[in-house]
C-alpha cells in the first residue's frame, strides 16, 4: 500500500470493538466504508482517522440504534451531534413506554408469571456495580456487558473479558424466581453513578428488561438485554475443582508490586510465577529473579500446583476489586483459573486464567 499506516479489517475491528463481519455489513450499507480496497485482493483498509467513527458506530451499536440513525450522527458535525442523541433519547423513551405499558397489561390480562423483584441499598449495588465493571472494560462485543442473576439467594453481578471475570453476590429481601438478563456497560454505569446516593431500591426482571426504581416509584433504570444469549457467569465460579492451595498477600503490596511491572513492557503483558514450597508463596516476574514479593502458602494435603504463570495486569485488576487488607489467591492447578478474594468479603469473587508455560 501507499500509505503504510493504513489498518487492516481486523486490526480496525480490535480497535473500534466492531466484529469484521460487521463492518463489512456497515461498508454496504454506506456506513465506515474503508478508506481503500485492494482490487486485486480484495482487502480493506481503514485510515487511523476512522477510529474515532468506528468507536462512536460500535456505542450506537450497543444502544440498538438503527443504520439511518448511525448514518446521521456520523453526517452531523461534532457540534450538533450531542442533540441528535438526545432528540434520539427522547424519541425512544417515548415508544419504550408505550410499549412497556402495552405489554405490562397485556401480561396481566394473560396472567402472566409477575416480575422477578428484589429489595436492596442502592449504596449497596453502587458499590458492587463498581467492583464488577473493570472486568469487561476490554471485553469484545460478544461478552461486553454486566449480567444480572436475581433468585432465592439475592443478587449476582457478574461481568468477564475472558481472561478475568469478577463476580459479586448481594443478598436482598425477596425470594423471586431466577431471572437473568446481560445490560450494556453504559447503563450499568451510570446505574452505578445514579444509586450511590440511594435507599432501597426495588430491581426487578420482566421478561428481558432490567428496571430499577426508588421506593417512590421513580425509575433509575430500564434497560433491555442485550440481543444474544446470556451467560451464567456464576457457573464459572460455583463449579470450581477443589482448592488444592491457598496463598496470602498484602492487598496494598500486591498492588503496588504488581504495577510496578506494567512499566516494564509497552502493552502490561508482564509475566509473573507464583512459586509454592513448604515456607510459604513468592511471586517473581520472569526476567527479574531478584525482585521477589513473599507471601503466605496454605495447602490442603492434596497434591497441589507447585508454580502457576499469571499475567501482571491481569491480577492487580483482580486485586483491585477486592476489599480488605489481604487478597487470597485459591489455587487447583497450573491451567485451571485462580480463584482472587478478600477474607473480609466473601461475597466478591474473581477469577483470573493462568498463562500457559
Amino acid at each position: 500500500m501507499a500509505d503504510q499506516r493504513l489498518l487492516t479489517i481486523s486490526t480496525y475491528s480490535r480497535a473500534v470493538g466492531i466484529p469484521a463481519s460487521a463492518l463489512r455489513h456497515y461498508s454496504a450499507h454506506g456506513l465506515l466504508v474503508p478508506a481503500d480496497v485492494d482490487p486485486i485482493t480484495g482487502y480493506r483498509y481503514y485510515a487511523p482517522d476512522q477510529i474515532d467513527d468506528g468507536v462512536l458506530v460500535h456505542r450506537l451499536r450497543l444502544a440498538e440504534a438503527p443504520l439511518p440513525v448511525m448514518r446521521e450522527v456520523l453526517a452531523a458535525p461534532s457540534s450538533e451531534r450531542a442533540a441528535l442523541i438526545d432528540g434520539l433519547v427522547t424519541a425512544h423513551t417515548s415508544r419504550s413506554t408505550h410499549r412497556l405499558e402495552t405489554l405490562r397489561g397485556l401480561r396481566d390480562e394473560l396472567g402472566g408469571v409477575p416480575a422477578a423483584t428484589l429489595r436492596l441499598r442502592g449504596t449497596a449495588l453502587s458499590a458492587a456495580l463498581r467492583q464488577v465493571l473493570p472486568a469487561a472494560a476490554s471485553a469484545e462485543p460478544d461478552l461486553a456487558g454486566v449480567v444480572w442473576a436475581l433468585g432465592p439467594t439475592g443478587l449476582e453481578l457478574s461481568a468477564t473479558d475472558r481472561y478475568w471475570l469478577a463476580h459479586r453476590r448481594l443478598p436482598a429481601a425477596g425470594s423471586p424466581s431466577p431471572a437473568r438478563l446481560i445490560t450494556a456497560i453504559p447503563a450499568a454505569e451510570d446505574l452505578a453513578e445514579r444509586s450511590a446516593r440511594t435507599g432501597m431500591l426495588e430491581v426487578a426482571i420482566t421478561g428481558t428488561t432490567l428496571v430499577v426504581r426508588r421506593e417512590d416509584g421513580t425509575t433509575l433504570l430500564e434497560a433491555p438485554s442485550a440481543d444474544r444469549a446470556v451467560p451464567d457467569l456464576a457457573r464459572l465460579v460455583t463449579s470450581l475443582p477443589a482448592v488444592r492451595a491457598a496463598v496470602g498477600f498484602p492487598r496494598l503490596e500486591l498492588a503496588a508490586f504488581t504495577a510496578g511491572r506494567r512499566t516494564a513492557e509497552a502493552d502490561g503483558a508482564v509475566t509473573l510465577r507464583l512459586e509454592l514450597d513448604g515456607e510459604g508463596a513468592r511471586l517473581i516476574p520472569i526476567g527479574e529473579p531478584d525482585d521477589v514479593l513473599v507471601g503466605w502458602a496454605s495447602t490442603s494435603g492434596a497434591e497441589g500446583p507447585s508454580s502457576v504463570l499469571l499475567q501482571a495486569r491481569l491480577l492487580r485488576a483482580a486485586a483491585s476489586s477486592c476489599a480488605g487488607e489481604e487478597v487470597i489467591l485459591d489455587l487447583v492447578d497450573a491451567e485451571t483459573p485462580v480463584r482472587v478474594h478478600s477474607p473480609v468479603q466473601d461475597t466478591m469473587i474473581c477469577l483470573v486464567m493462568p498463562m500457559r508455560p
